[in-house]
């Protein structure tokens, strides 16, 4: 069981920057150089756009870390959804993101570097009120089939082009195209911020999100109450995250030049210690065993005819 009392968090004013030596190039030299923008998501804790940790986020602080890396590039982060990342990437501007999932639509305008981290799949972020609403308690939970309440006088709430896994997508697309859909979709950093309100207040069951979510809304909305985790059946338990660029010969250097930096020990080890300072306990123990056996699943898949 995955629950998520209030808790405070060390604030910690270290970046990625500050692990690597080295001046970043001149104004003069970064005019010839090509560039690409960093999106930066609102999506917290891989990109956090305001408050107390602001620029300390997963994506941000490997942002920071392939920008001093990769000097051969004017970087630009800029914020935007992801909705407009995406849209971005479809009309072939090049643009970057630091953690995103393959996908079949995906693959179809997005370049993936290797494997460079796992997360842990996606439930339902949920309060005491939302475990009975499942007939379930605190010391009681069971993962639940999404497909299954469908037409339920349930309300979830999602976020707008991004993918939770190829399980979930399908229901929420099925979903979205009933009247009475079960689902809510939100857009951007104030959408979440009324995400979380309608959740203290009771007025939603929940919102689809991973563990270092409700990790981080704990902590950064100084929530009152426990948030829950309810697993969702039929999904992997946890999935692999690449690079995604924008398709196109601009990025063949970039993304080589990731693939390898991600394959150094040490690289791996920073970028493990990112991810699991947003993770609750019991499942930042296990990352790195985790994170090992998932890889190695991923390699032999991609090695198969």
């Amino acid at each position: 069981m995955l629950c998520f009392k209030p808790v405070q968090l060390i604030r910690s004013g270290i970046v990625a920057a500050s692990l690597v030596a080295g001046l970043l190039p001149t104004a003069q030299a970064e005019e010839t150089l090509p560039t690409v923008s960093w999106s930066r998501t609102d999506f917290a804790p891989y990109f956090i756009v305001q408050g107390p940790y602001k620029n300390q986020g997963i994506g941000d602080q490997l942002i920071d870390y392939f920008i001093t890396k990769i000097p051969e590039y004017q970087h630009r982060p800029e914020e935007m959804t992801l909705a407009r990342m995406l849209a971005n990437a479809r009309n072939e501007i090049p643009v970057c993101h630091v953690a995103l999932l393959k996908t079949p639509e995906r693959e179809e305008f997005i370049e993936y570097s290797d494997p460079v981290m796992i997360n842990y799949a996606n439930g339902l972020i949920t309060n005491g009120k939302g475990l009975a609403q499942f007939g379930m308690s605190p010391d009681n939970i069971t993962d639940i089939d999404l497909a299954a309440h469908s037409g339920h006088p349930i309300n979830i709430m999602v976020t707008q082009g991004r993918s939770y896994s190829a399980e979930v997508d399908s229901i929420i697309k099925q979903e979205s195209q009933l009247q009475n859909s079960i689902f809510q979709f939100k857009s951007g950093s104030a959408g979440h911020d009324q995400m979380i309100r309608l959740l203290a207040a009771n007025r939603i069951e929940g919102f689809l999100g991973r563990p270092e979510e409700a990790f981080f809304d704990n902590i950064n909305y100084e929530m009152k109450q426990t948030l829950y985790l309810i697993g969702l059946e039929g999904q992997p338990k946890a999935s692999v995250v690449h690079v995604g660029c924008s398709k196109g010969s601009w990025n063949d250097d970039l993304l080589a030049e990731i693939n390898r930096l991600i394959k150094q020990p040490e690289v791996q080890t920073f970028i493990s210690s990112v991810y699991t300072r947003w993770l609750p306990e019991q499942l930042r123990e296990r990352y790195a065993h985790d994170k090992a056996a998932i890889f190695e699943q991923s390699a032999g898949a991609a090695s198969q005819p």
